[in-house]
């Protein structure tokens, strides 16, 4: 998975995000734990914060993606192995609760 490659009119987009994961953009505004009509509205898509939140789940999965072995099994992880030492959390739900650092490490 190359970043520069799901970067549209300067800002990640939920769309190219989605296409390279095999998904929806609903099922990605779920995962980053967003309404579902924010990453369809460009303002919205903009904002800091969901910026944010797509560039942490990228940088997460990318650092996962050659163990795993693919940028889709990156996400299946990302979104479903609970990761030892946070409580049975996911890197989804901790990146969610403003924990990426946690994750990154």
């Amino acid at each position: 998975m190359e970043l520069d490659k799901l970067v549209e009119g300067g800002v990640f987009s939920p769309a190219l995000i989605a296409d390279e994961l095999r998904t929806h953009r609903y099922e990605l505004a779920s995962t980053l734990g967003v309404k579902r009509e924010v990453l369809t509205r460009a303002t919205r898509v903009r904002s800091k914060k969901i910026q944010s939140l797509l560039r942490g789940m990228l940088e997460i999965l990318l650092r996962v993606e050659t163990p795993t072995g693919s940028a889709l099994a990156a996400y299946a992880w990302y979104r479903g192995v609970p990761i030892p030492g946070f409580s049975g959390m996911t890197a989804d739900r901790l990146v969610r609760e403003g924990k990426i650092d946690a994750v990154r490490a």
